[in-house]
């Protein structure tokens, strides 16, 4: 009985330490729908600010201005893809997003919760969504914060 409580702890928070994924929105305009990501959801964020959220269905990509714990600022860019439908919006079309960031640590494997809305997301085919309230999750994976990729400076011998 412990071997299975185990294997389904695995299964639901990854493996031992990590972090699930998480995205949560609805949108409006010409595409309306509910969006949850699926269990299957992969994700992370760089110390830059750059997220990645991609469950096979929708991909959610942002580009934030760092990690640092804000109040309501401007998305650099936002990337909203439903695979299912062939749809793309971007702020590089058109529209514009904001996000806020929870406090959280700054090590990967931290998770980073954040909140993001949009309004005008633009697709190249001239449609337009609206986002009132968006939530993420995930956990924070960039190679400056590995030691073992960056091990601190050796001072100069004598």
């Amino acid at each position: 009985m412990r071997a299975i409580l185990m294997v389904l702890g695995a299964a639901v928070f990854g493996c031992a330490g990590g972090a699930r994924s998480t995205f949560d929105f609805t949108t409006s305009g010409d595409l309306v729908e509910r969006v949850a990501s699926a269990p299957t959801v992969k994700g992370e964020i760089n110390d830059a600010g750059h997220l990645a959220l991609d469950d096979g269905t929708w991909l959610l990509t942002m580009s934030l201005d760092g990690l640092g714990v804000t109040q309501d600022q401007p998305v650099i860019e936002l990337t909203l893809v439903d695979r299912d439908i062939g749809e793309r919006f971007s702020t590089s079309v058109g529209g514009s997003c904001g996000y806020q960031l929870e406090p959280h640590q700054s090590s990967n494997g931290d998770v980073v919760q954040g909140t993001f809305h949009c309004a005008g997301l633009a697709s190249d085919d001239g449609k337009s969504i609206d986002i009132a309230f968006g939530e993420f999750s995930t956990a924070i994976d960039d190679a400056a914060n590995d030691p073992n990729l960056n091990p601190p400076p050796v001072p100069p011998g004598p």
